[in-house]
């Protein structure tokens, strides 16, 4: 091949190499969500390593220089370096899309959830690389991967158009008459990519055929001291890196304290060995208080007394704090229920307060349901059961009266005193007093002082001038 033709392409590889020779011998990690490993092969239909030409490929290229035996090994994650750049690529199960990058020999990163628009062709897919996400819940059936991935050597990033001598860098996973497959998952979990006549990528010239079939989807996998994939061992789980370390108990083993579970007053047997976050989530128990207080406990904590709407069969530990009956009814030993009817010695009612502005609006003191007692002061006319029944407080507010009461909620005009001689009535619409005026002096948004007083009358203070 001759290298020369690729320099613009391959200058970021070579970077890219002298930063993986630099960096110190040590275990390659992952960034943990990478569930793709191994490498994936760019080859020319004929297999050979020589140049080949391009007629009908790249009709400019007069001189045949611009296609060669393909872009080599690609690596779909760090684990198969020595070093510390982390990459890879991942399957999100979720989703079904695949995200990240691989890193080619000659080709540098190759990107499989590029952005588009995307290429067309017979039997293509328009988008990033995929899988249906049913199809990998099943593990009866393979699984067809469809899609583009790009290496981004070749993309302009001003355009977002092919870049160096017309390549665009895409390669398409499936089409008419070839793509990718993932296989059935084995005991492990590890879809592999499947191999064989048709189970290839296309990326046309430069690029050619591309084999995955060195390449798995892994699934609660551990990596050991020489980056090989193995399963989970029963005492370790598996962190965000890739490694296994020993299991830390998540679950502290703890006695089951609810008297109506057949495991009473005995050690919960899910809580007895060590058990990982995951373990916990799925049996839906939670540890109070948090770890590590020598007191944590692990279970299902809810109300144990039945009767209750928060009983549950299920519960391993009991917190009664958490029995509640609903608003308005109360636990009667079995059941919570609403007290019987007429209980409520004291009926909402309404004020009745003339010129005072809570006039027509409930009296709070009374709209409590069922209240055994009644408030201070508060009386109810007529007497329970009488739907018309009342609860207040029934007093004087006429300012021209002698026995003003401010406690009042209802005014009742027939308590009020006077004194003797012609005298203004406040709210009953007459001209008591005979002066022409109706209700002179009475307040009308609130309690007040009247504006003026009347000759004789009670309410004129030092000063105030008399009306005629």
């Amino acid at each position: 091949m001759k290298k020369t033709v690729f320099s613009k392409i391959f200058s970021t590889v070579a970077i890219m190499t002298m930063v993986f020779a630099m960096v110190p011998f040590q275990t390659a990690h992952a960034t943990g969500s990478e569930n793709v490993v191994g490498y994936a092969f760019s080859d020319m239909p004929d297999d050979s390593d020589q140049n080949k030409p391009c007629t009908g490929i790249d009709p400019a290229d007069t001189n045949n220089e611009h296609c060669g035996r393909g872009l080599g090994w690609i690596s779909l994650n760090s684990i198969n370096h020595p070093g510390t750049i982390n990459y890879g690529v991942n399957l999100n199960r979720t989703t079904g899309n695949f995200e990240g990058n691989g890193y080619a020999e000659y080709g540098g990163w190759v990107k499989f959830n590029p952005t588009g628009p995307f290429p067309s062709g017979p039997g293509t897919v328009a988008s990033g690389a995929k899988v249906d996400p049913v199809c990998l819940a099943d593990v009866t059936r393979t699984c067809k991967v469809t899609g583009w991935i790009r290496f981004i050597a070749a993309k302009d990033e001003d355009t977002n158009t092919a870049g160096w001598q017309g390549w665009d860098g895409w390669v398409s996973l499936s089409g008419t008459g070839y793509g990718l497959e993932l296989d059935k998952p084995d005991t492990n979990g590890v879809r592999k990519f499947l191999s064989g006549s048709d189970h290839y990528a296309w990326g046309s010239w430069i690029v050619g055929w591309v084999d995955f079939s060195n390449a798995s989807v892994i699934q609660d996998m551990c990596l050991d001291m020489d980056g090989i994939q193995t399963s989970v061992p029963v005492d370790r789980e598996r962190d965000v890196f890739g490694n296994c370390p020993p299991k830390i108990d998540h679950c502290p083993t703890t006695i089951v304290t609810n008297p109506d579970h057949p495991k009473y007053n005995q050690n919960d047997p899910k809580t007895i060995g060590t058990q990982s976050q995951d373990d916990i989530a799925n049996m839906g128990y939670s540890v109070n208080p948090p770890l590590p207080a020598l007191n944590a406990k692990c279970g299902i904590f809810d109300c144990t007394i039945k009767g209750y709407p928060q009983y549950k069969d299920s519960t391993t530990i009991s917190d009664n704090s958490l029995c509640q009956c609903p608003a308005g009814t109360t636990f009667n030993g079995t059941r919570c229920v609403p007290p019987p009817p007429g209980n409520d010695v004291c009926p909402t009612t309404k004020f009745n307060l003339p010129g005072d502005p809570r006039n027509g609006t409930n009296d709070p003191q009374t709209t409590d349901n069922y209240q055994s007692s009644l408030p201070s002061g508060y009386s109810v006319k007529p007497p329970l059961p009488d739907t018309n029944a009342k609860c207040a407080i029934w007093g004087c507010i006429d300012p021209y009266a002698n026995n003003i009461n401010s406690s009042t909620t209802i005014h009742d005009s027939s308590l009020c005193t006077y004194d003797p001689g012609p005298h203004e009535i406040c709210w009953n619409k007459v001209d008591d007093d005979l002066d022409g005026q109706v209700d002179e002096g009475c307040p009308v948004k609130g309690p007040k002082q009247p504006v003026y007083c009347e000759t004789g009358g009670r309410n004129c203070t030092t000063g105030t001038p008399a009306q005629p």
